[in-house]
């Protein structure tokens, strides 16, 4: 009886000690199933679902921009616009490259999921006086990268951008237009 408990302990014991009590679990790793939405043509057209305003590590997101690739597929998103903050970088001194590169990384993989990439840019200045601005469909986000705001959005708009206001009615102050943005309407500069 004692080799016989003696057998099961030292087995229960080899047993145990073969666990790796290091391994690690990443959920995003797993299958993952996409979130599909069937939406009916409208007047001939085909109905994309997009996001227009998205961040990554390269200004205030807290995410890779081909992990936010993987997100928009999950989401079941057809396009997607990283539109990553000019201005604010809080992760700079850690992050290289330039104000395209979130772009770059992300454009590979968003060819492999399917879903069309918009590059563009944000161009954030005081909310309440001057506001947030999203420039889509930009060529070089390093050419918008000018201290005053009327020549950022301009150096957007000579690239064919699409420019528009970002969180309307964010706040208090978000829901009337100040007098820079109307402005910049009445240039035709920001049309969204």
């Amino acid at each position: 009886m004692r080799y016989l408990l003696s057998i099961i302990f030292i087995a229960t014991h080899l047993g145990l000690l073969a666990q790796n009590v290091n391994k690690q679990y990443f959920p995003e790793r797993k299958a993952a199933n996409r979130v599909e939405m069937d939406l009916p043509e409208v007047n001939g057209y085909t109905v994309l679902r997009c996001d227009f305003h998205s961040h990554t590590v390269f200004s205030d997101g807290l995410v890779w921009p081909t992990y936010r690739i993987g997100e928009a597929w999950i989401q079941g998103l057809d396009v997607l616009a990283i539109t990553d903050h000019i201005e604010y970088r809080p992760f700079k001194e850690y992050m290289g490259g330039d104000f395209n590169t979130s772009y770059e990384l992300a454009l590979p993989v968003a060819r492999d999921y399917g879903i069309m990439l918009i590059k563009g840019t944000e161009v954030t200045r005081k909310q309440g006086v001057i506001g947030h601005f999203n420039a889509l469909f930009i060529k070089d986000a390093n050419a918008i990268d000018k201290p005053d705001p009327e020549q950022a959005l301009q150096a957007a708009f000579d690239q064919g951008a699409f420019i528009m206001f970002n969180h309307p009615g964010w706040a208090v102050d978000t829901c009337l237009l100040t007098e820079f943005q109307q402005k910049m309407l009445d240039k035709g500069l920001v049309r969204g």
